[in-house]
């Protein structure tokens, strides 16, 4: 894959080629489906849903699938795969995408913990309009809002 970075500027640049692009909503989520139980990734697609200011902590795994699946079919999020050269090739062949991670299952744990549900993030009277309109204030303003922007944005005045 052709990746320029320019990191002072925060901008990648890709080849066309790298791009690979999904005509709807199925499309995208048929994409998806090979990330269903990787753990990794689900919280990597929260983190990224999260970070345009949707809440994701209510959302179910499936529910993370679906939101990304949508905002892949309407353009607003771009997903790119790297064309790699194999031994003969000029590296111009289109590659397939990586494979979808193992669907194995993993074996139970005997713990009791794991059988407790969850507890809620919010509490009943949590006003999530409120936290909304903070968080998209936030986001216009260009003022971090969690520790992990806020030490990014100080890092990047340093530079």
């Amino acid at each position: 894959m052709s990746i320029l970075s320019l990191s002072a500027n925060g901008y990648q640049f890709f080849s066309r080629r790298d791009v690979h692009s999904f005509k709807d909503k199925n499309a995208a989520a048929q994409f998806l489906v090979r990330f269903k139980k990787d753990g990794s990734a689900i919280s990597a697609l929260r983190r990224l849903l999260a970070e345009s200011g949707r809440s994701t902590g209510n959302l179910s795994d499936d529910q993370v699938l679906e939101e990304v699946a949508l905002r892949m079919s309407r353009g607003d999020l771009i997903v790119c795969y790297r064309h790699t050269k194999t031994p003969g090739s000029t590296g111009d062949e289109e590659q397939a995408p990586a494979p979808a991670p193992s669907t194995a299952t993993p074996q139970k744990s005997t713990s009791t913990k794991r059988d407790e549900p969850d507890q809620p993030t919010f509490t009943n009277d949590h006003d999530v309009r409120a936290q909304i309109g903070t968080l998209v204030a936030a986001a216009a303003s260009g003022v971090p809002f969690c520790e992990e922007c806020a030490k990014a944005a100080a890092a990047r005045a340093v530079n």
